[in-house]
């Protein structure tokens, strides 16, 4: 029941140099250019809607799509093996690529040509902003929080929905008319 006179949000620090660094570290072992997604197998990060949106998206004819990340529970098992057959029912077996847990995911998100987040919720979703120092260029789902505080001005317009593919794959055609 308190009403505080004023708020203010601190958000964490980033090192921009540090993750530049790390972002120049290595070469990725693809020659063709990528979209990417960095994040746990986990129902919340929804990897589901981001394949069926690159399915559905022009970006699929010329690019791979990325997704790193891994598994820490049963339940993430779970979900990792449907998105394993999903993959499989949208015909996207030579499309995608699985590289696992990165310890340094920096050199794959410098080096795509697009970072699309596809998560129902987020808090700070530092991975976006990530992508962002690494001059990447970003689409998202408008979560609840997060996203939307990080993408104003022009990068509001590669903002989506959450839970709608079809206007996910618009945004990942958008940004690649700009950008791809």
């Amino acid at each position: 029941g308190l009403q505080p006179a004023s708020i203010a949000t601190i958000y964490n620090p980033f090192d921009f140099e540090r993750i530049r660094t790390q972002g120049a570290a290595y070469a990725v072992p693809l020659a063709e250019p990528y979209v990417v997604y960095a994040a746990r197998f986990t129902p919340r990060k929804r990897q589901d809607l981001l394949l069926h949106a690159f399915a559905r998206s022009q970006a699929r004819h010329t690019h791979k799509l990325v997704l790193l990340g891994d598994t820490y529970s049963k339940h993430e098992r779970g979900w990792y093996e449907q998105m394993l057959g999903l993959i499989e029912t949208l015909g996207l077996q030579d499309r995608v690529v699985l590289p696992g847990f990165q310890t340094n995911p920096y050199p794959w998100i410098r080096h795509a040509a697009l970072f699309a987040m596809s998560s129902d919720s987020e808090g700070l979703p530092t991975v976006l902003i990530e992508a962002l120092i690494l001059g990447t260029p970003v689409v998202s789902t408008d979560c609840p929080t997060g996203p939307r505080e990080i993408m104003t001005g022009e990068l509001a317009r590669f903002l989506c929905p959450r839970d709608n593919p079809v206007d996910l794959a618009d945004r990942i055609d958008a940004a690649g008319q700009h950008q791809l």
